[in-house]
């Protein structure tokens, strides 16, 4: 049902006929005239009924879906020949997205330790998309070095969804302190941080500390720096053993050798998916900054 107000029509007392006209794909675009009250006597179209006391055209039919959104012709007659009311107005189904749902599972299948990651959302009739973050000592990055897929259905009432789902090597999840899944759409364009957050979910997982390494241990006490032993743009600073892990940006590794992030190209030891080529030595090496 629509309702719409008419403070505008001077001589509602007077009004025989009312026209809608949907849209092309709305009851293939036919002019639907009613007389005032007249009720629908069928569900497949849509109605207008005129209040006169409240001055509100009400317009009754087929529920609302995503393609009842667009421009219609509203006419209000007095006669044949006496139009008082004629101009286009716009109906816009109101979309909302939904909280998304994270979920988090090991695959032991085929001698695997990896992990399956998956994240969903709705979002009525305007397509969303999803973010998956990592958090690292606080500082929360891009998920990456995991390939996701993802898949977008649409149905006119429920409108879009997303689903994405993805697996994560067990030794690069050692490494995060928690997983977020973030929504991401124009719809949220409009809301404060606060009221973003409510729409994200997270995954928490174990936190580094001096008992817990995260998957990389310190051989030695005092403070330098190492390279991940499984993946180039992680590394670790060390010091009195406990580990301290972070990203390099994307597009670089990090390079104990120079103790820097230095660009892909220039460290054949690594992969371009970010991981170690095999029988190197590269993971023995420490540098300091100083």
């Amino acid at each position: 049902m629509i309702v719409i107000k008419c403070p505008d029509l001077y001589s509602l007392n007077h009004v025989t006929k009312i026209a809608l006209k949907p849209p092309l794909y709305m009851n293939e675009g036919k002019e639907i005239r009613v007389s005032i009250g007249e009720q629908a006597n069928t569900s497949n179209e849509w109605v207008a009924v005129m209040d006169a006391t409240s001055r509100l055209l009400t317009i009754r039919g087929p529920a609302a879906s995503c393609r009842s959104t667009g421009k219609y012709r509203l006419h209000v007659q007095a006669s044949e020949d006496m139009s008082l009311y004629n101009r286009t107005i716009d109906i816009n189904v109101i979309s909302e997205i939904k909280k998304v749902n994270i979920s988090l599972s090991q695959d032991v299948t085929h001698n695997s330790t990896d992990y399956k990651i998956g994240c969903s959302t709705t979002s009525g009739c305007e397509q969303s998309f999803v973010d998956f973050f990592a958090e690292i000592n606080q500082e929360e990055q891009f998920l990456r070095g995991v390939n996701f897929s993802c898949q977008i259905t649409y149905d006119d009432f429920a409108g879009y969804r997303v689903e994405c789902n993805g697996t994560i090597p067990d030794f690069l999840l050692a490494q995060f302190e928690r997983i977020t899944c973030k929504p991401r759409s124009k719809l949220l364009d409009h809301l404060n941080e606060t009221e973003k957050r409510k729409l994200e979910n997270d995954f928490p997982l174990v936190h580094c500390n001096i008992t817990t390494h995260c998957g990389f241990k310190c051989k030695e006490a005092g403070d330098y720096y190492a390279v991940d032993t499984n993946r180039c743009d992680i590394f670790h600073r060390c010091y009195e053993r406990q580990v301290y892990t972070s990203y390099c940006s994307p597009g670089t590794f990090f390079d104990p050798g120079d103790c820097a992030c230095k660009h892909t190209t220039d460290l054949p030891w690594c992969r371009s998916d970010g991981g170690l080529n095999p029988e190197n030595e590269i993971t023995m090496k420490t540098c300091r900054t100083q």
